[in-house]
């Protein structure tokens, strides 16, 4: 298993984007009050890191390959102006998609961008007292028009639109909630079924281009029904591979909770029971495959190859006042876990890279480390 450490500054934030062939892209901020920052875009291969694009003022938006969007934010006359663009990773092609402007007051955050739409939304920051409110955009590049998208789920939901994409066509996942799943169980507990916001909770998915057509012609959103829940349990999507996607439901009656895997082809369902002792709050992907893991990140239980494993935590008895292991990556030969610990007072952070063939480990440290896995690529920062 190859490691790539990235050296930072203590006055910079590093976060990887993608493995592409032989090249690491990663993000480099220096400046960020969220959710705007001033950020450089680096391309590393082999020995060779050169910076390959920087933005003073950007809101990034979620990274769809091989495209880095975001917005610029500048203040003038109390108005904000936003302008929208996308970089290609491959090509360092930069892609102007237009410009839209607010009263001064209020953020914008992204939700997906092609060469042609963007959808957005608006937060106008209220009082303390006060909600904030936030309104849905659909913008068209082509007329430089922006769409109001007022359905009602859309405004009050703490969750946002995710997109994918499955063979050559990108699909919407509409997946609104309203409550954390602690919340809305407790209220179900204390019968106090009547609140303030909505109790109902869905998961529907729609072809992009029937939503960007329904939107603009300003009709209700349509799509397929996945599934839903009122009051009496909940259901919330956690992870996909590349051919499903996954999520987690839950009857507060019987207290029967499941992992259920929803085919991107065909939208077929297949239900696992979640067995005792495991969380749908803690749920890893390892190589395309979905593990339950147990509070203590020693055991590793994937429903569908009904494959339970064992981390031996011997692996790190070499750090001193190990504190919590939280596991990354797994395989039939490699392990890559977080270890925090604390000696004397002092908090430090190891990235360890477990061979379990030979039992030999790499400890890398540092007071603060992070790290993600890109097919068998460790990226540390």
């Amino acid at each position: 298993m190859k490691v790539i450490s990235l050296k930072q500054k203590d006055t910079e934030q590093i976060q990887p984007i993608d493995l592409i062939d032989s090249s690491l892209f990663y993000i480099s901020k220096s400046t960020s009050v969220f959710p705007v920052s001033n950020f450089t875009i680096y391309e590393k291969k082999g020995a060779r890191t050169k910076a390959i694009h920087t933005v003073q003022d950007g809101i990034e938006f979620p990274y769809e390959f091989p495209y880095l969007s975001y917005a610029t934010r500048t203040v003038s006359s109390h108005q904000v102006y936003y302008t929208f663009y996308r970089f290609h990773l491959i090509s360092k092609l930069v892609e102007e998609i237009g410009t839209v402007h607010y009263p001064a007051d209020v953020e914008l955050e992204g939700i997906f961008m092609t060469s042609q739409e963007v959808m957005y939304y608006i937060r106008k920051v209220k009082d303390h007292d006060e909600d904030d409110e936030i309104t849905y955009y659909l913008f068209d590049a082509k007329k430089q028009k922006d769409y109001v998208l007022l359905e009602h789920f859309l405004a009050n939901s703490i969750s946002t639109p995710t997109v994918y994409e499955y063979d050559e066509e990108w699909y919407l996942v509409f997946n609104p909630f309203y409550l954390e799943t602690w919340e809305k169980e407790d209220l179900y507990r204390k019968k106090l079924t009547e609140t303030t916001l909505p109790s109902e909770e869905f998961i529907s998915i729609i072809p992009l281009k029937q939503f960007i057509k329904e939107a603009k012609a300003g009709t209700p959103i349509s799509g397929i029904l996945i599934e839903e829940k009122k009051h009496d349990g909940f259901v919330r999507v956690i992870a996909e591979n590349g051919d499903s996607i996954f999520y987690v439901r839950k009857n507060y009656l019987d207290q029967k909770e499941e992992l259920v895997e929803l085919s991107k082809q065909t939208f077929a369902k297949k239900s696992y029971p979640l067995p005792t002792g495991f969380s749908y709050h803690s749920i890893r992907v390892f190589n395309e495959h979905v593990y339950f893991v147990s509070t203590e990140e020693d055991y590793f239980y994937s429903p569908i190859k009904k494959e339970i494993f064992r981390i031996d935590h011997t692996y790190f008895e070499h750090l001193i006042g190990v504190m919590n292991v939280y596991v990354h990556y797994v395989d039939h030969q490699y392990i890559v876990a977080d270890c925090w610990t604390r000696n004397n007072q002092e908090d430090r952070f190891y990235v360890a890279v477990v061979d379990k063939e030979n039992r030999s480990v790499m400890y890398f440290d540092g007071k603060s480390l992070g790290c993600e896995v890109f097919d068998q690529t460790v990226v540390i920062y």
